[in-house]
């Protein structure tokens, strides 16, 4: 009885624990499963920077275009005189006098922007200057001097900002408008085109109220 006794507890004793190959096995599964968790995380970490990053393109998008509107949905048709005393037109694209990048300017009541204000004139000037997008703003309207003007940052990473303007024909349809041939109007509308550097377009048309 004594030596069974013995036996049996040498045998408790043996069975207990893992092996060295045991806790190898559990180690490796450790590993892959925490590898696997890391490389989910990762990815969910990059997808949601890409889409915050992508929100805030949208919304700066956005912002522009509104800006854009309210520009052209109170345009005055009030022509100014450049440094030289030259005529320029109320809308005028591409401006060869104008600032560095310059795309559109046009004339426009300050009172769309704040209704208790007296409702002075200003000229406001679109720009793509490095691949930014930038508006300009001054109360003068005829310069007698070129001078810097400040100017707000509304894009980042663009290739190109195209605008097209188009005027109504004789039989209602559009055509291209050409501002120095109709000085002392404004045209129906314009077409804007800008374009991301990832190769993405952006097209928005405007009215422009009184337009011809």
């Amino acid at each position: 009885m004594i030596l069974m006794k013995r036996k049996y507890r040498r045998n408790k004793t043996a069975n207990c624990g893992f092996t060295l190959l045991e806790v190898l096995v559990v180690m490796s599964i450790f590993s892959v499963i925490a590898m696997v968790s890391y490389t989910m995380l990762s990815q969910y970490l990059d997808t949601t920077e890409r889409l915050e990053d992508e929100i805030r393109s949208l919304q700066r998008l956005q912002r522009t275009f509104t800006l854009l509107e309210k520009d052209l949905r109170y345009v005055v048709n009030r022509n100014s005189r450049n440094s030289t005393g030259e005529s320029v037109p109320a809308i005028v694209v591409e401006y060869s006098a104008g600032l560095p990048g310059e795309i559109i300017r046009m004339t426009v009541s300050q009172a769309g922007f704040d209704p208790s204000g007296p409702g002075r004139l200003r000229r406001v000037a679109w720009q793509l200057d490095n691949g930014s997008v930038f508006r300009s703003s001054w109360d003068t309207l005829d310069q007698s001097e070129i001078r810097e003007f400040p100017r707000i940052n509304l894009l980042a990473n663009i290739a190109s900002f195209n605008v097209e303007q188009f005027s109504w024909s004789d039989d209602y349809g559009l055509q291209q408008y050409d501002p120095f041939d109709q000085v002392n109007s404004v045209p129906a509308g314009v077409r804007i085109t800008i374009s991301t550097e990832e190769g993405v377009d952006y097209i928005r048309i405007f009215d422009i109220p009184n337009g011809s």
